[in-house]
């Protein structure tokens, strides 16, 4: 109790507390800046409470590092946990964050060092001038890197390609955080191996940065590659439809003119019917169209099953009524359902004697919304148990995919998948609500 007490009323610490507290709420009006993320008072003041509590509490251990551990972790777990937010954004911020401070405090250190003789790193980071120093430094950096980003429309691909990474980008920032605290806590009071330390951490850091942004910039033309390629064989596909029926005009008009004349409407109106069929082929074509269809990573999804699709004879009929680039949720993620629920669909529908998959992009006033109806067979399905883990209608599935979805859904808080069946169709509603 005597620690506490004298820890909490000495003066440079409650000065300190100010200022980290002062640091992290900068660090979080950042990180909304730079991702575009939403961010309540109340979630300020709960996040400051969150790091007061791990400073205090590392400074009990006798060792300020531990302080700022504490603070780290705290932070990570109330972003990831209580903003729904992907730990590639988390990691990759709080990553290069760490590394521009330990950069910042060796700059300080070394100017103290040779100015004044002062000696001990552990001592130097509870001066408040130290503090000060750093939010301005970090401030500086971080709106720099904020104005480049605002005016540098990057390409959602591109986006995409970067959460495909997501795990090796994981590993390497923390595998970055490792690095700097292990430094800052083991090697920081040795000036002379400082400047070996600081220099081969920034080389490696530069050197991973350049080893992600070239696979995923790969990734990117690969992807880019593929939709063009899925572009031309529907294109082509266009073209054979529209020779086609250049080719059968004149059969047509004159079986049309057969009914007429013998006064046939209701055959005309079945003859009629399978015209329109065959119009929707391709006006379902025309759709699969990079402007209408303005993200690229949802128009290579969608390219993609529309034929495989019609591999297995199934009509898909495609209707996009909103701005594909302005969707309020992850684009990776957002990929990631529709792949499993457009598969599943494809799946259920080539069953079935009629084969029709509708997809629907709306929006209303509150709302975003994605919907997948396909035709199925088995009615008797359970809708309420397809997304347990292993569960499959199929003997030779995972039965994962479902299961997938959820977990997807469960991380962020503003996405709902409304599940219905009728006798004629299975449904899917993906509602997506503002962030």
């Amino acid at each position: 109790m005597n620690l506490f007490f004298n820890t909490i009323l000495n003066e440079n610490f409650i000065i300190n507390l100010i200022l980290e507290i002062i640091f992290v709420e900068v660090s979080l009006i950042f990180f909304h800046k730079i991702f575009k993320t939403q961010f309540s008072i109340h979630n300020y003041v709960f996040f400051a409470l969150i790091n007061t509590i791990c400073f205090i509490f590392g400074n009990l251990l006798g060792n300020c590092i531990y302080a700022y551990c504490f603070m780290l972790f705290g932070s990570m777990i109330f972003i990831i946990h209580t903003q729904k937010v992907s730990n590639l954004k988390v990691l990759s911020f709080i990553s290069l964050g760490s590394i521009f401070v330990l950069n910042i405090h060796f700059c300080i250190f070394k100017t103290l060092y040779i100015t004044t003789s002062y000696s001990s790193y552990l001592k130097m980071i509870t001066l408040p001038i130290c503090g000060i120093i750093t939010i301005i430094s970090m401030s500086i950096i971080g709106l720099i890197i904020h104005l480049c980003l605002q005016h540098r429309k990057l390409d959602p691909l591109f986006i995409y390609s970067f959460n495909q990474h997501a795990a090796l980008i994981n590993s390497i920032s923390v595998l970055n955080l490792c690095i700097v605290y292990t430094i800052f806590y083991r090697f920081f009071e040795i000036l002379s191996q400082n400047i070996f330390y600081i220099l081969t951490l920034n080389l490696y850091f530069y050197f991973s940065l350049k080893v992600v942004i070239h696979l995923c910039y790969s990734n990117f033309i690969r992807q880019k590659i593929n939709n063009l390629r899925l572009r031309n064989k529907t294109i082509l596909s266009m073209y054979d439809e529209t020779r086609a029926f250049k080719h059968d005009f004149h059969n047509i008009l004159q079986a049309i003119g057969g009914y007429i004349i013998i006064n046939d409407m209701a055959g005309l109106k079945k003859y009629y019917k399978q015209i329109s069929n065959d119009c929707i082929l391709s006006n379902n074509l025309a759709k699969l169209n990079p402007e209408l269809i303005n993200n690229p990573a949802i128009y290579n999804i969608l390219a993609d099953k529309y034929h495989l699709a019609s591999n297995h004879n199934i009509q898909i009929n495609l209707d996009v009524m909103l701005d594909l680039n302005h969707l309020n949720m992850n684009i990776y993620e957002l990929t990631r359902i529709m792949g499993i629920l457009l598969d599943n669909a494809i799946e259920a529908s080539k069953e079935c004697k009629e084969k029709s998959i509708n997809i629907s992009f709306k929006q209303d006033a509150q709302k975003q919304l994605l919907i997948i109806e396909n035709t199925y067979t088995n009615k008797q399905i359970c809708i309420d148990k397809i997304f347990e883990k292993d569960f499959s209608t199929k003997p030779h599935n995972t039965g994962l995919g479902l299961w997938e979805v959820k977990k997807i859904l469960s991380k962020n808080n503003n996405l709902n998948l409304h599940t219905s069946k009728n006798n004629n169709y299975f449904s899917q509603q993906l509602e997506i609500y503002s962030a």
